[in-house]
């Protein structure tokens, strides 16, 4: 119990190896547990996100805990929360791991009131957010890339001066944490470079010739569908769900699906402001809406 507990202090602390250590002495007495698996495969995640040339064997660590805890439990909706940001951060595929994490969003829904140890379903909603973001993004790059040839050869230039840096610096430099601080500063002019030429390059472009798609705003849309709200109702916690959903969810759990709070009904009421925005917006762009 004792490295149990000092591994979820040093987690919460971001002191990652520290708690990765801990968790490797827990587990060893208690090598049947889940949450064990799953909590140092955060630790892993948060220990390897933000290095700037992680390989692969380090991440491997965090998806083998991933694998561990849901043999353990297959409820386990952290396992497969982290196990989703692995498969986004070192294999590159959102299309993978955003169907992995609404897949753990769901069994977040399903067992948020017996498992309050895990992650409140919330955050795994606005890190779904954050994805279907994230993959816009990268399909905006995309678009301009193959509709622009001088753009890529623009790109290779950049990724060339980047890799000439990095050599320099190991050329030059003996000391780790000097190496270190030279490649993250390296690194973050160059996605910051990356980031304005797509800018440049997708204002000059003119998207009018496209009959372009658009998404409906996170904020129109139901929390747990993903879909535009119809009768939208707010909680008093401050969220808003779709009316259809939430009774039949209140009929079945005494919860906000949420954040866990108790919630009832006759708590709830109609959200009119948001369903006046909703509609005005479906009345201007539903001819091109991705529903």
């Amino acid at each position: 119990m004792l490295y149990k507990e000092s591994a979820n202090t040093a987690l919460a602390d971001k002191e990652y190896s520290k708690a990765i250590n801990y968790y490797t002495l827990a587990i060893k007495n208690e090598p049947t547990s889940s949450f064990l698996f799953s909590s140092r495969a955060k630790a892993y995640y948060m220990n390897t996100k933000d290095l700037p040339n992680a390989s692969m064997q380090q991440w491997k660590k965090v998806t083998e805990d991933c694998q561990k805890a849901l043999l353990l439990d297959k409820r386990n909706y952290d396992a497969m929360f982290y196990h989703a940001l692995y498969i986004l951060c070192a294999l590159d595929d959102y299309e993978r791991a955003l169907k992995l994490m609404e897949e753990a969003y769901k069994k977040s829904l399903e067992h948020a009131k017996s498992l309050k140890k895990y992650l409140l379903p919330q955050e795994i909603y606005h890190q779904i957010l954050r994805m279907k973001k994230a993959k816009r993004e990268k399909e905006e790059e995309d678009r301009i890339v193959n509709s622009h040839p001088l753009f890529e050869s623009v790109l290779e230039l950049l990724e060339q001066k980047y890799n000439e840096e990095l050599e320099d610096i190991h050329e030059k430099e003996t000391d780790k944490s000097v190496i270190d601080y030279c490649v993250t500063k390296v690194s973050v002019k160059y996605v910051s470079d990356i980031k304005d030429l797509i800018k440049v390059f997708s204002s000059s472009y003119n998207y009018a010739k496209d009959t372009k798609r658009i998404d409906p705003p996170d904020n129109l849309c139901d929390p747990i569908s993903f879909n535009l709200f119809h009768e939208p109702v707010v909680t008093p916690s401050g969220h808003t769900y779709e009316k259809a959903w939430l009774w039949h969810h209140l009929s079945l759990h005494d919860y906000d699906p949420l954040t866990r709070q108790k919630l009832s009904i006759d708590q709830c009421y109609p959200n009119l402001s948001l369903k006046v925005c909703v509609d005005e917006f479906v009345k201007e762009h539903g001819k091109n809406l991705n529903l």
